[in-house]
């Protein structure tokens, strides 16, 4: 993964994320067959020239430290902007894994099919998870779960991504 990294316009991780509060660096998303990928590993040994956008569809991938670099924010979003993606999709808390599939398969479905920009495409896929929205559902009559299971999500970096 590592290796091709550079070679890619959008990386997704859809895996288990950890945030370690009293060692930010070792905060990391664990990865099937490489283990964990430490925010350290992000910073060090990943180059994203390529990269328009990661998604870090994962548990509290967008928590950062700011009490001891007051003014600096440190986590995963931020080591994958040093490693060069110009944006970075996250999520604040624990989330759920039907409902982050429902609202990452509405996402891409605007971003890349209906060509919306990251900034808009990731609030519309939202609000089809959440059920305000069910014109981009698909299907008529399928149970959409309520807001309360949905991952809090956050962008970073604006820059209008294709």
């Amino acid at each position: 993964m590592l290796t091709h990294a550079e070679d890619v316009n959008y990386i997704h991780f859809a895996c288990h994320g950890v945030y370690d509060p009293r060692n930010p660096f070792a905060s990391s998303l664990q990865l099937a067959d490489f283990g964990a990928l430490t925010l350290s590993d992000v910073m060090s040994r990943l180059r994203l020239s390529g990269a328009n956008l990661v998604c870090l569809s994962a548990c509290e991938t967008g928590i950062t430290e700011s009490q001891t670099t007051p003014d600096e924010f440190l986590g995963l979003p931020a080591a994958f902007h040093q490693a060069g993606a110009p944006a970075v999709s996250s999520t604040l808390w624990a989330v759920d894994d039907r409902v982050t599939m429902i609202l990452m398969d509405r996402f891409y479905h605007f971003f890349r099919g209906a060509d919306m920009s990251f900034p808009a495409a990731l609030p519309r896929g939202s609000a089809v998870a959440q059920g305000r929205d069910l014109r981009g559902c698909g299907r008529a009559g399928r149970h959409v779960p309520g807001p309360s299971r949905l991952p809090g999500d956050q962008r970073f970096g604006e820059k209008d991504v294709s």
